[in-house]
């Protein structure tokens, strides 16, 4: 199958990690997927699409060709029998009028894997957390939108939400071992979680500490580039610090 070989090929040059959740890789950006287009969706949605047109046409020859397709083409052939088939929830009976032309009833059945990916065993924590109302969801969606991260830095911010890096856990979780303690200090239950936030020889170096201390700079770095005087801002008036007034250099 050409999606089957499609996906073998991103994942031998590393676009995508290996046992990535099949549901998010063909969601679109904005719903937090990587946006692959699945052939044989496209295919079927172009059909019903088609379908939808004739059904909804009062084009005196589409009507010829709707009662053709519907009495005398056979399932596998008939354009109208397919797309009721593929489209079974998306075909309607409205009949084009001034204010709707059969164009704008038309349209392409998108199937979404939003509810496949929240049921997922293993990656349905990240769809739970942006369905809070605490949340910013086009916000965290907006970056994969953007796409102006590198191939290999997407694969890796995807495979850490979606917990799919080769973790202890993740290799309990999968039968392929019995230990899911973490391998440097043996106590906790090595997660992606764990490795990233959590572990406390990490955390004694100060690596946590630096990390964060880069997301502050950065944020406000971008303050900074927002404000109407950028060479020369009070941090206490943008982050309620009390310190004195610096000089950004652009």
């Amino acid at each position: 199958m050409l999606a089957t070989k499609t996906r073998k090929m991103l994942t031998l040059y590393q676009i995508i990690y290996r046992n990535q959740c099949m549901s998010r890789l063909y969601l679109p950006g904005r719903e937090g997927g990587m946006g692959l287009s699945e052939v044989n969706h496209q295919h079927r949605a172009t059909i019903v699409s088609i379908g939808q047109y004739i059904i909804s046409s009062c084009n005196p020859k589409l009507m010829k060709i709707k009662d053709h397709h519907e009495n005398r083409e056979s399932s596998t052939t008939s354009i109208i029998k397919l797309a009721t088939h593929f489209g079974k929830d998306c075909l309607t009976n409205r009949v084009e009028n001034q204010n709707k032309p059969a164009t704008d009833i038309a349209y392409k059945k998108y199937t979404s894997s939003i509810e496949e990916w929240s049921n997922h065993k293993r990656e349905k924590y990240l769809p739970t957390e942006l369905s809070q109302e605490y949340i910013d969801r086009d916000g965290s969606r907006d970056w994969l939108k953007r796409g102006s991260l590198h191939y290999d830095q997407e694969r890796l911010i995807l495979a850490a939400q979606d917990k799919g890096p080769l973790t202890n856990a993740f290799k309990k979780m999968s039968c392929l071992s019995n230990n899911n303690k973490c391998r440097f200090c043996n106590t906790e239950v090595e997660s992606v979680g764990h490795l990233i936030s959590s572990y406390k020889v990490l955390l004694g170096d100060g690596y946590y500490t630096d990390r964060h201390n880069g997301v502050c700079k950065y944020l406000h770095w971008k303050i900074c580039k927002c404000s109407k005087n950028p060479g020369n801002i009070y941090p206490n008036e943008q982050l309620g610090m009390t310190t004195t007034p610096f000089t950004m250099t652009t």
